[in-house]
């Protein structure tokens, strides 16, 4: 698989504007007397503005308390508390790593797109001063669909002309991996709280968004690769063995070398051994793969461990 495109969510990907939209939805909450703090907002990342409307009131037992027409008042109140909020982003407001990460990606001639449910994006990403920076924003008035469907992620690639298979998702919610996936696309998660599917590439933050190894292991050590089954040999032919360890098997001997994967941490371990545990994903790689990764082949066969 050969990454041509990066799909990037907006609020808590490419800016922290999501305290924005909790604060917004909070002040017309406690404008309707209802509860809503910030453990139900998370329910609300990457869900449309009248869908999260519902959840608020679904909270609240009021789901059926209000005509469409009065939801939709309400959601019109909510967005403009938000736009009065976000009059004062500035370009100093891009999360830490994205600017050189988009940077990058740009510059390997890979296109880039905004896979947000705000029908406000576009003026968000003009007050970043980034908006020509993207190939397509989606536009949320033509969405149907929330996350976790993978609409929006599959118009993005289609817009780009650009198959699922080759794009890579970035997302901070657990709705947004999932879209990611059922897209039939690799995915990087942002901090992501997992209850259902693991992104391909947990990260902690944006920070530690690294173009040139993260994309690499995206598209070798996390590719579709075989599974192997309990008590099977595994020898590379002299190649790199890559496994990824959050899926690991029982007894599985390996003829090295191997490379586990953990997220975007590789480890280099030396030329046999033994996994338990009950499944494994692997591929092979060749050593110059490996070295873009930053990963040192022992050559004295003792372990070495770096990280990608």
């Amino acid at each position: 698989m050969k990454t041509k495109a990066i799909i990037f969510d907006l609020d808590g990907v490419i800016t922290d504007s999501a305290k924005y939209h909790f604060e917004a939805w909070k002040e017309l909450a406690d404008r309707l007397g209802y509860k809503f703090d910030e453990d139900d907002n998370e329910r609300l990342k990457g869900v449309s503005r009248l869908d999260s409307l519902n959840i608020i009131l679904e909270i609240n037992n009021a789901l059926d308390a209000f005509t469409l027409e009065e939801k939709e008042a309400m959601c019109t109140e909510k967005n403009d508390n938000y736009v009065n909020l976000i009059a004062k982003v500035t370009p100093e407001d891009i999360l830490p790593g994205i600017a050189k990460f988009m940077a990058d990606a740009k510059a390997a001639g890979l296109k880039l797109a905004v896979a947000s449910v705000s029908k406000n994006a576009p003026a968000l990403l003009t007050s970043l001063g980034i908006i020509d920076e993207f190939d397509y924003i989606a536009d949320a008035r033509k969405i149907s669909k929330s996350k976790p469907d993978p609409e929006i992620f599959t118009v993005c690639a289609e817009s780009l002309g650009i198959a699922p298979e080759n794009c890579v998702g970035v997302e901070d919610s657990q709705a947004g991996i999932e879209a990611i996936n059922a897209a039939g696309m690799k995915s990087i998660g942002i901090n992501v709280t997992v209850t259902s599917i693991t992104p391909d590439l947990p990260l902690k933050s944006t920070a530690e968004l690294d173009f040139g190894k993260l994309c690499r292991a995206v598209e070798c050590a996390l590719a579709e690769i075989d599974v192997v089954t309990d008590g099977e040999r595994v020898d590379g032919g002299g190649e790199y063995v890559v496994v990824d360890t959050r899926v690991i098997c029982e007894s599985v001997i390996f003829v090295g070398p191997v490379v586990f994967v953990r997220g975007a941490e590789c480890v280099l371990a030396d030329s046999s051994g033994v996994a338990d545990g009950d499944g494994l994903k692997l591929c092979t790689i060749a050593e110059g793969v490996c070295a873009d990764l930053g990963i040192i082949r022992a050559l004295d066969g003792s372990n070495s461990g770096v990280s990608a």
